[in-house]
């Protein structure tokens, strides 16, 4: 017994130690993945909705005052049932992007970086220390932030058209509109196991176009043979482009 009460007094210590919020932020609430290529839809206990992209992981924590999430790593949609009682928060970085009834996607691009679009009402975005003079921008439909590791955000309108291609996720598409093709290797390697690599400068520094479906990496790889000339080599998970001699 007096053991049990010492550990029970050393886990208090550690609590006060450490602080409430990191405690629930690493044990609290539950916890949503998705796989590699997988969409996964769900509707959560108050009825908002939680689309999650391709490699994606979540942890959900409600209670009666809060609705707090932490996006891990990946990207996710977010339709949010109007709740004025209990705001519903998405920690990005040091910041927390909130909102009471609207729709908008937090994409974690790196382990410094995030990026935030809204699609439909306002998200008002929160400084990590809530008592400073810092700016607060709310963001309404078609305005993005970004986020840096050094608490720095960064706001801009786009367009209704950027958006659709920003998140064309949700339909299992990717849109490319003249990007390198290192940049459309890394986004198509996030949907599948098998690995696209291009080793020649050059041909990562060319320049794609299209529209193709995250489920079906043959075809984007056809497609490159076809518009660059490469030829693939495939070995285990790994397919080769390379120029054909």
């Amino acid at each position: 017994m007096l053991m049990a009460a010492a550990a029970a007094a050393g886990l208090a210590g550690i609590a006060a130690w450490v602080g409430r919020d990191w405690i629930d932020e690493t044990w609290g609430g539950t916890v949503y993945t998705s796989n590699v290529g997988e969409l996964k839809k769900l509707t959560l206990q108050d009825g908002s909705v939680l689309t999650m992209n391709t490699q994606t992981e979540i942890r959900v924590h409600y209670t009666r005052e809060r609705r707090d999430i932490s996006l891990i790593r990946g990207e996710a949609m977010f339709t949010v049932a109007h709740d004025a009682t209990r705001p519903f928060e998405v920690r990005v970085g040091n910041w927390t992007a909130r909102a009471v009834g609207t729709e908008f996607a937090v994409h974690r691009l790196d382990e410094a970086t995030t990026n935030i679009t809204v699609t439909e009402g306002v998200v008002q975005m929160l400084p990590p220390d809530r008592n400073s003079a810092a700016a607060e921008p709310r963001l309404t439909a078609n305005q993005e932030a970004t986020v840096g590791g050094n608490s720095t955000i960064a706001v801009s309108q786009i367009s209704a058209t950027e958006v659709g291609t920003q998140l064309a996720w949700r339909t299992h598409l990717v849109v490319f509109s003249g990007v390198p093709v290192r940049e459309a290797l890394a986004e198509m390697n996030r949907y599948s196991r098998k690995r696209i690599v291009v080793n020649d400068p050059e041909i990562l520094q060319r320049r794609i176009v299209g529209v193709f479906s995250t489920v079906d990496s043959q075809t984007f790889i056809s497609a490159l043979q076809a518009t660059l000339g490469v030829e693939a080599v495939e070995s285990g998970n790994t397919v080769l482009l390379r120029n054909v001699n």
